[in-house]
């Protein structure tokens, strides 16, 4: 996608001419997460972060077709 959209490259603070990565990157990338058992804890602390932002709801809604209800 990043290699098609300029909105999405402008939002990974790439330049037209930078290299992009392919998907096979982000998969060993996440295999070796998983290997190294340190994908599930990486996981808890982004989600921690999100949720003291306010980006995730623990109660009083519900994501429908990315619609928060």
């Amino acid at each position: 996608m990043v290699n098609d959209s300029l909105s999405a490259m402008r939002f990974c603070e790439l330049n037209v001419e930078d290299d992009v990565p392919d998907h096979s990157v982000l998969s060993r990338f996440r295999t070796e997460l998983t290997q190294k058992k340190t994908f599930d804890r990486l996981l808890k602390k982004i989600n921690h972060r999100l949720a003291q932002c306010g980006v995730i709801l623990k109660h009083g809604a519900g994501i429908i077709d990315a619609s928060v209800t």
